[in-house]
């Protein structure tokens, strides 16, 4: 009983209006991706779309050189094309956005890159 005497109710600060919540830094948005973010990455995905065409069409003219049939040797450019395509939008949006724990952006586009990365080595180093 000689405890509950000396024992003192902490005194509750006045909150003044510009407090964040508790486990809330200002500038977080968990995954979420600002206008900003989305047109940075969009722009750098569509500059690396461009560049990784270019390389493309020379590969296939490599692989036609090389005496691949031009069909395979399309298809090996396309591939290579869509898989550098979508292994970009990965990583930029995964570092822009923090996407990286977004299972929805991650397994579509990790699926599809492992498909054309499939394809491309497929039709690149076949004996056609």
């Amino acid at each position: 009983m000689a405890d509950q005497k000396d024992f003192v109710l902490p005194t509750e600060t006045p909150k003044t209006g510009t407090e964040q919540p508790s486990g809330v830094t200002q500038g977080e948005t968990h995954g979420m991706m600002t206008s900003k973010e989305i047109l940075l990455g969009s722009g750098i995905v569509i500059v690396g779309a461009l560049l990784f065409f270019f390389m493309s069409r020379w590969f296939s003219d490599y692989l036609v050189k090389k005496h691949k049939s031009p069909t395979a040797a399309r298809r090996a450019g396309w591939a290579l094309f869509f898989f550098l395509t979508f292994t970009t939008a990965l990583l930029v949006f995964g570092f822009l956005g923090g996407l990286w724990g977004n299972l929805l952006f991650i397994i579509p586009v990790g699926v599809f890159a492992v498909i054309t990365l499939v394809i491309f080595i497929a039709s690149a180093f076949s004996s056609r």
